[in-house]
């Protein structure tokens, strides 16, 4: 079985201040974050969140 899903780069990048239709490179490997999500505990995860998570002014 087939599924197309299309997601528009407007929802997923509403952080920059101007969008436009493009692949925006990751700010991380995703494999990366999701081992450190199960090996940190929450202490360190709330210290390491602003670092990847990044905001545009």
């Amino acid at each position: 079985f087939q599924v197309f899903v299309h997601v528009s780069s407007t929802y997923c990048n509403c952080d920059r201040p101007v969008v436009q239709e493009i692949m925006y490179p990751p700010h991380a490997d995703w494999k990366d974050i999701i081992s450190i999500a199960e090996h940190f505990d929450e202490h360190t995860l709330n210290i390491l969140t602003p670092k990847y998570v990044q905001f545009y002014d």
